[in-house]
């Protein structure tokens, strides 16, 4: 028999939510800049999907370890650490100066989401480059694989999910070098491939729905590529901590359980300006066209992601995006996620459409949040197979 799969992408256009009702919310900021200090100039590349909120507690413990990663310093949000990144690079400027002299400086800054178990937890790749001048290579490559649990409010490391005497002793160390050779195939996890050999212990590793993903840092010149292996949890068990046990399970507690109105709120927009934005208005924004228009953009624009079609995940993605007064889409967030890679699929459709028509308060166009959700679904059909014996 032939299992022939289709995808089914549904839309429905909704007023959005009032921030303080979302139960979760993951920021997609992705953005360029050209700065300059002095006698440095300093092109920048930010791609976050920054989670804000998680089954309704605010993401505390992991915004700081991220805040440090990132910005250097403790942060009270994400908008307020990145104003000040930017402040400490300089002035932003239109385009690079042909002044003698320059020390140009080249930054990447990323946080991919790689795995997310709704009530549990979510596994994080922070990873962040940096090149002077104009040669190929990186100066420095900075990697790290986490894993945060929602509920206890604790990020994990490799050190947090396997036993340490372990990683110290030589002949269990040994075992597990092996056993990551036994478990490296040539498969797409998410957003990587795993290849075939690992040559070390691994020194990162989070935890996934099929077991725990370890890594090693590659060679700087290669962006700070990783080798993963993927070791099932039921072969992991043995090796894990009772703490990252747990984790998996969504049994950890959360020792300081905040109120609801106490729980800050981030500012909607990461670098726009701070003029107020609606959830609702006298006159919504509209797309240009029919919603069967749109449904047929977003459908064009998205292909199932492999990891999720092989492992037959499926499910309604909620995008929130800010509508501009010159109609353009900014300051998309996932507000009801599925996983990381339908959820990134989702926003990049939405953000790839044309501009909207603006809402408008008393005749003048205003700022207006609203939402999408797309509903991504796998049919199997079973098919005869008709080849003769």
């Amino acid at each position: 028999m032939l299992i022939s799969v289709m995808l089914f992408i549904t839309t429905d256009l909704a007023a959005q939510l009032s921030m303080d009702k979302q139960r979760n919310r993951i920021d997609y900021v992705e953005e360029s800049h050209l700065l300059r200090k002095g006698n440095i100039v300093t092109v920048l590349n930010v791609n976050f999907e920054w989670p804000i909120r998680l089954s309704n507690y605010p993401t505390t413990a992991l915004h700081a370890i991220l805040s440090q990663m990132f910005f250097g310093k403790n942060s009270n949000n994400l908008e307020e650490g990145m104003a000040d990144y930017l402040e400490g690079l300089g002035k932003e400027i239109r385009q690079m100066p042909n002044d003698t002299g320059l020390e140009k400086r080249y930054v990447n800054l990323k946080l991919l989401a790689m795995a997310w178990e709704k009530d549990k937890y979510i596994s994080m790749l922070a990873s962040r480059t940096y090149r002077k001048g104009d040669q190929a290579a990186p100066d420095s490559v900075f990697n790290q694989l986490l894993t945060y649990d929602i509920v206890a409010d604790n990020v994990l490391r490799m050190e947090d999910i396997i036993k340490k005497f372990l990683l110290t002793n030589k002949k269990t160390r040994s075992h597990l070098i092996q056993t990551f050779l036994e478990y490296s195939p040539q498969v797409e996890i998410g957003i990587n491939k795993v290849v075939d050999y690992f040559d070390a212990l691994p020194n990162e590793a989070c935890l996934m729905p099929l077991g725990v993903l370890f890594a090693t840092q590659r060679k700087k010149e290669t962006e700070g590529i990783y080798a993963f292996s993927l070791v099932p949890n039921d072969v992991m068990s043995p090796f894990m901590k009772a703490t990252a046990m747990n984790t998996l399970m969504g049994k950890n507690k959360r020792r300081n359980v905040p109120s609801p109105m106490s729980i800050p709120m981030a500012n909607d927009s990461i670098l726009n300006d701070s003029m107020f934005i609606y959830d609702y208005t006298s006159t919504m924004p509209e797309y240009n066209g029919k919603t069967r228009d749109m449904m047929a953009y977003i459908h064009r624009q998205i292909k199932y992601p492999a990891y999720e079609k092989m492992q037959g995940i499926q499910g309604k993605v909620v995008v929130s995006f800010v509508v501009e007064r010159d109609g353009s889409l900014t300051s998309p967030s996932v507000i009801s996620p599925v996983s990381p890679g339908i959820d990134r699929q989702a926003v990049a459709a939405v953000m790839a459409m044309p501009k909207w028509k603006p809402g408008k308060n008393n005749g003048d166009p205003v700022r207006v949040r609203m939402k999408i959700p797309i509903t991504f679904k796998l049919q199997h059909e079973e098919v005869a197979d008709n080849h003769s014996d």
